[in-house]
């Protein structure tokens, strides 16, 4: 396996494929090492699809189509059908938690222009003239892919594939969180135009970057 298109991004929707995005999503934590309790993340993974769920979320999972050594770096050999990453969305109708106006996002409002960010920090202020009210907002989340498959640019891959769900099922926005550690994920973020906005819920994770982009 060499490239994305020795990939196959679907919907995760048989059993298996529920088993194995569990079993994703618990590499993704494991590979953190953090508790995500704040999250009701034991709740998520025992639920599957859960809000995920269509016709309001997504749960991708990209598995292999060939069996082929893995030549981008020293991990073991990709086999035919083996899952190698996966990313979700779910609808965001309000704040996770109940954060002061004055420093939380609207998820209903849509992202002005690039240009029209602050300058300086890159952050969309939500006082800003050109937010609209009432526009659909959706939450990207558990972007992962496996060590084996890393190097082929499956990551970005499955970030387009997330948002072009998000467009069919009519979101006007889509936002996440990212975290310092996770420089590749960043770099794939800023590259299709994610820009900063200010956090849509409250987190103990020092660091936390809120990133959005209208669609």
């Amino acid at each position: 396996m060499s490239s994305p298109d020795s990939v196959e991004i679907h919907q995760a929707t048989s059993p298996s494929d529920i088993a194995a995005i569990r079993a994703l999503f618990t590499a993704y934590t494991d590979s953190l090492g953090l508790d995500l309790a704040f999250q009701s993340y034991a709740e998520e993974l025992a639920s599957l699809p859960g809000k995920y769920a269509p016709p309001t979320g997504a749960l991708l999972i990209a598995r292999s189509t060939s069996s082929a050594p893995n030549t981008t770096h020293s991990a073991s050999d990709i086999k035919l059908g083996e899952p190698l990453g996966c990313v979700a969305l779910r609808p965001l109708a309000q704040p996770i938690s109940a954060p002061s106006k004055a420093t939380t996002h609207d998820c209903f409002n849509s992202l002005p222009a690039a240009s029209s960010t602050s300058p300086s920090s890159g952050i969309v202020p939500s006082s800003h003239p050109s937010f609209l009210t009432h526009l659909r907002c959706a939450e990207i989340k558990r972007l992962y892919t496996t060590p084996s498959s890393r190097g082929l640019g499956l990551g970005k891959a499955l970030v387009d594939a997330i948002i072009s769900e998000a467009r069919e099922l009519g979101y006007d926005e889509v936002v996440l969180d990212t975290l310092p550690s996770m420089a590749a994920a960043r770099g794939i973020y800023r590259s299709l135009g994610f820009a900063g906005i200010e956090r849509y819920y409250e987190t103990p994770l020092e660091g936390t970057e809120f990133l959005g982009l209208r669609l």
